[in-house]
């Protein structure tokens, strides 16, 4: 989808500025957008945030080891090929809750693993996790290697 609208916004002509934007404010008609070093000008502004998966990395986990091969950061792309496994999923976030109430529809176990016993993500994420028979959450814990 991200693709898509990147491609259909290329072929209007926009300008696509990928930065880490540090301020966004109103000039009138215009949007004054600022990341650390420049301040860009514009009549519209898209905000797309957590476009980026974040990865792991522990031994085993590297490009040409087991990413995209076992492991991977988007349950929803890959979540078909973990039917009726058992698969774990790593963080504390409300990205990691969606993430292992999702695969929990398709997968027969799903672990939750996280480093603390508490979590950042809502309380109602959380709850829903808890409750989901067959996932089981594993605090504090940490990956150090993947190994298969």
């Amino acid at each position: 989808l991200m693709e898509v609208m990147r491609k259909q916004a290329l072929s209007e002509g926009v300008r696509i500025v990928a930065k880490n934007v540090v301020k966004v404010a109103r000039d009138g008609d215009l949007f004054i957008i600022e990341d650390s070093k420049t301040a860009y000008r514009s009549r519209s502004v898209i905000i797309a945030t957590g476009a980026s998966a974040k990865r792991l990395y522990v031994p085993g986990t590297r490009d040409g080891e087991f990413w995209q091969r076992g492991i991977s950061a988007c349950a929803v792309c890959d979540g078909a090929i973990f039917r009726n496994k058992t698969v774990a999923v790593i963080g504390g976030g409300d990205s990691a809750m969606e993430e292992v109430l999702y695969l929990s529809k398709i997968a027969s176990k799903a672990y939750l693993i996280h480093r603390r016993h508490g979590f950042r993500a809502r309380e109602d994420k959380l709850a829903k996790v808890r409750s989901t028979p067959n996932i089981e959450i594993i605090t504090p814990a940490e990956l150090v290697a993947a190994h298969g």
